[in-house]
């Protein structure tokens, strides 16, 4: 009875791996999925506040003039170009540059500051293959050790207590914290010493066209969506793979 208990636990514990790899698989997966199609920018431009937030605080820049009167194609162009210099290590951002609706240069977007500080986001969006590439082998290796062990797969009933538990304590952490305050710790936690990460609206035009954090959050919203989306078709192929062998 013992034996059988412990045997049940390991199994459980490789299953539970098992999920994890695949939502971090799906994670990366749905990260360059959503990076076609710009991250849904024109969305929150045009329906997500962005656009009245840009009207506020682009007059009130104390470094730049005339972002305000760019136009929405021309701030999601912008946008798309620094999601674009993010996965290549940050290249071209120095050289971004706002226009007017009749196509005249106005100035350069971003100061040193926040080319740093994107700098220090395109490492970061630089291990997201790798993660996503070992996730998907770990992932592999747990599935084949558990079909040599021929294990049973779990109920889905059971999986779904796996991956909500997980959620769960995802979401009661930020609820304690605060969104906010837990996005300000992250950005602590990863970013260099001595590189500003934080910038007021008057001072920054990337903060203010992206209206951080809160655009963050209508992002991370998507990606968990889709994340999930596609790690649940993919367990559940898997699933029925499982049944038919």
């Amino acid at each position: 009875m013992r034996a059988d208990f412990k045997t049940g636990v390991a199994e459980n514990s490789v299953w539970v791996i098992t999920i994890l790899a695949v939502f971090l698989f799906s994670s990366a997966i749905s990260w360059f999925a959503l990076a076609q199609v710009n991250f849904l920018y024109e969305v929150w431009h045009d329906r997500g506040g962005v656009a009245e937030h840009i009207e506020k605080f682009a007059p009130q820049n104390k470094y730049k003039s005339g972002f305000g009167e760019t136009t929405a194609q021309e701030r999601n162009r912008l946008f798309a170009a620094i999601i674009h210099a993010l996965h290549l290590r940050g290249e071209g951002l120095r050289e971004l540059q706002y226009q007017s609706p009749n196509g005249l240069k106005i100035d350069f977007l971003l100061r040193e500051p926040e080319v740093v500080h994107l700098q220090d986001v395109a490492r970061l969006v630089g291990l997201i293959k790798p993660v996503g590439g070992g996730s998907l082998l770990i992932g592999l290796c747990c599935l084949a050790g558990l079909y040599f062990r021929k294990s049973t797969f779990p109920p889905i009933k059971v999986l779904f207590v796996y991956g909500g538990g997980f959620f769960m304590l995802l979401a009661l952490i930020g609820m304690i914290w605060g969104p906010t305050a837990l996005f300000y710790q992250l950005h602590r936690w990863v970013f260099p010493d001595g590189h500003q990460w934080f910038f007021y609206y008057q001072e920054s035009l990337m903060s203010t066209m992206m209206m951080a954090p809160d655009m963050f959050g209508y992002i991370a919203v998507c990606l968990a969506a889709v994340s999930t989306l596609l790690a649940t078709l993919i367990i559940m192929l898997v699933r029925n793979r499982w049944l038919v062998v």
